[in-house]
């Protein structure tokens, strides 16, 4: 039997070192081995790079940013130091206006009592005329001691206050001196009392003098104890220890 060309061995070996070393054959890649410390090293120092370079960058924005910045904050601590300074004025302002409302309104509150105590003492005057007016065409005996419009309120707790007008007639310009005199009736404890103003050592005697010339008006108040409750009240007008003239009002 013969062999073939292709099947001898120099055939054979020629095929499997083409298959190795030809076009065909596999690619083959050469790596240097470094140990895995280096390996460590290199990958950190890559990092600090570039950690440091991103340093450097972000430092330069910032540099270039920096005057830009600035005068913005300088804009805006110029625009807050106005608007703080235009608030203050505001307030200072608005301070004044309310101590001038204020004023306005005590003075319109003032003046508004003023009235109320001119229209009072108006229409006392014009009783008083009417009340003179009166006496005058009355014919009164010359010399009479009147008390007129006694008048007698309680203030809702235990001060009475009174007001009358003391007239003495005639057409003779005469003086009259003496001294008024109140009674007061009530309840004190079931009980019933009189209680006399001034008493023998009220210090205010004085204040109950009359001494006047056709007329006097009289006013006050009467501190009662807390326990009495007080009915009616008696006006009288004494000279020379002698009762001229009375009038009742009763509560």
């Amino acid at each position: 039997m013969r062999r073939t060309v292709s099947s001898s061995p120099t055939a054979l070996t020629l095929r499997r070192l083409r298959a190795r070393f030809g076009i065909a054959a596999p690619q083959v890649s050469v790596r240097t081995h470094l140990p895995w410390h280096w390996r460590v090293l290199s990958r950190v120092a890559l990092l600090a790079v570039g950690f440091a370079l991103g340093i450097a960058l972000y430092e330069a924005y910032l540099a270039w940013l920096s005057p830009s910045l600035n005068l913005r904050a300088g804009v805006s601590n110029e625009q807050l130091a106005n608007m703080q300074e235009e608030l203050s004025s505001l307030r200072s302002s608005s301070g004044s206006a309310d101590s001038v409302i204020q004023i306005e309104r005590t003075a319109k509150e003032e003046l508004s009592k003023q009235v109320k105590t001119l229209q009072a003492e108006n229409a006392r005057l014009k009783e008083d005329l009417a009340l003179f007016q009166g006496l005058a065409s009355s014919g009164a005996q010359d010399g009479a001691v009147n008390i007129n419009r006694f008048q007698v309120e309680s203030d809702g707790s235990s001060v009475l206050n009174y007001r009358m007008l003391v007239t003495v007639g005639g057409q003779k310009d005469r003086s009259f001196s003496g001294s008024l005199q109140l009674v007061v009736s009530g309840m004190q404890q079931g009980r019933s009392v009189m209680l006399t103003y001034p008493s023998a050592t009220d210090a205010r005697r004085s204040a109950y003098g009359l001494d006047f010339r056709h007329f006097q008006r009289m006013e006050g108040k009467l501190q009662l104890p807390a326990d009495v409750v007080a009915k009616s009240v008696e006006a009288r007008v004494l000279q020379g220890g002698q009762v001229r003239a009375r009038m009742s009002a009763s509560l």
